[in-house]
Formats: C-alpha cells, structure tokens, sequence
C-alpha cells in the first residue's frame, strides 16, 4: 500500500481499489488520445530527468496519435509525475489527477518511462494475457513467495489482445529474471523454439515500442 493509502500490484500498477480486474477497457482510454499531464515539482527534477521523460512522451506521439499536453486549468483528468519509490503508473484515465511515480535511480530510462507511459494509456503486461501459458514459463521456485501475485494472468472473458500474437520483446513484458531470487537464472522463460531469455522486453531495455506496441496502441486509441 502506497502512502496515500493506494495498491501496487503486479510490481509497477497502482490501484485505487482492490481487487482489480485485469483488462484493456474503452472507458480507460483518454478522449481522443490527449493525456495532460503536470510534474509535481519542477525542483525536484534534474533537467537530464525532465529530457528523458520528454523523450519518451514524444518517441510515442511520433508512433501514435496520442499527445501529452501540459495541464490547463480547464483540464480535470491529468497525470501528476513525480519522484519517488519504485516506477509506478495507474492504468488508463482513472478520473480526477492521478500519478506516475518515477525513482530518480532506478527509472529514469527512457524504456521503462515509455512502460509506465503505456500503463498510463490503458495497457498492462504482456505477461499477463490469459493464453501467456502457451508462450511462458513461470519459475515459481525461483520467486519470492510475496511476488507471485506479480505473474497471476487475466481471465480469458476479461482478454483484450486487439487481435495481436503474444509478443515477446513488447516494452510491457517483463524481463527474464524480473522478481527472482537469484537473478542468475530466469523467474519466467520462453518455451517456444527460436526465442531466446534476452528477447523477453527487449523493448523495454532498447528504449522503443515493438511493433506490435505500436499497432495496438493504434488500434486503441484508433489512430488510422
């Protein structure tokens, strides 16, 4: 629980209610793909920070239809950035202000600040989808009892896959040894022939969208 009293699930999503329900959904979508956003604090940024989260914020306006706007008084829903523990974001508009919370250390990628960015538009982790158990090995002996909540999947009536094939090296996979006790060795591995343990989130670490990131971010905010 966040010191405001919200939920972290899956090692990055913040809720403001739990349980939750794990699926892409229409009423989660921003009005015509423009998300307004404001830091908490021009102060407690570094400008190095505030390039790179304006990086990635126009890596996926020129990959998409989706604009970020700085805040205006007339803007009721919004996105608050702000430093603090973890890389979190709710998903989807939420309603009201909400956060993306960024640790100045461990966040400031541009990969995983595109990852919270697609959490704020609507998406959740590749790994989750109901059919993940035909692409993915979850290593439970290798994950700390407390994270195995972090690898559950959604229900296949609450799946939105926007007609796409399981993508390995999506920005929203998780890497090989995400939350495992020995980092040495895989806490979630791929069982079909070809892909290797470094394609998983290879996105993530590139600091892009895959391709297919980029059509179903078009086919969400129904870009073409």
């Amino acid at each position: 629980i966040t010191d405001n009293g919200k939920f972290i699930v899956e090692g990055d999503i913040i809720l403001r209610k739990h349980p939750w329900i794990r699926n892409i959904k229409k009423a989660s979508q921003w009005p015509k793909g423009i998300v307004p956003y404001k830091f908490r604090s021009l102060d407690e940024l570094e400008e190095e920070d505030i390039e790179e989260i304006t990086s990635a914020m126009e890596y996926i306006e020129e990959n998409s239809c989706v604009r970020f706007v700085k805040k205006q008084p007339h803007h009721k829903d919004f996105v608050i950035i702000k430093l603090g523990t973890g890389c979190n974001s709710e998903v989807g508009k939420q309603g009201g202000a909400q956060e993306l919370v960024l640790d100045p250390v461990a966040c400031m990628t541009k990969g995983i600040i595109i990852h919270e960015l697609m959490h704020t538009l609507g998406f959740l982790h590749e790994q989750s989808r109901d059919d993940r158990d035909k692409f993915v090995k979850i290593n439970s002996d290798n994950i700390d009892s407390k994270f195995f909540d972090n690898f559950d999947k959604s229900s296949k009536a609450k799946s939105d896959h926007l007609g796409e094939d399981y993508d390995f090296k999506s920005v929203m996979h998780y890497y090989y040894n995400e939350f495992a006790r020995d980092k040495s060795k895989a806490s979630i591995e791929p069982i079909v022939d070809g892909v290797n343990l470094s394609d998983l989130g290879e996105s993530k670490r590139l600091g892009i969208l895959s391709e297919t990131d980029k059509r179903k971010l078009n086919k969400f905010y129904s870009c073409d």
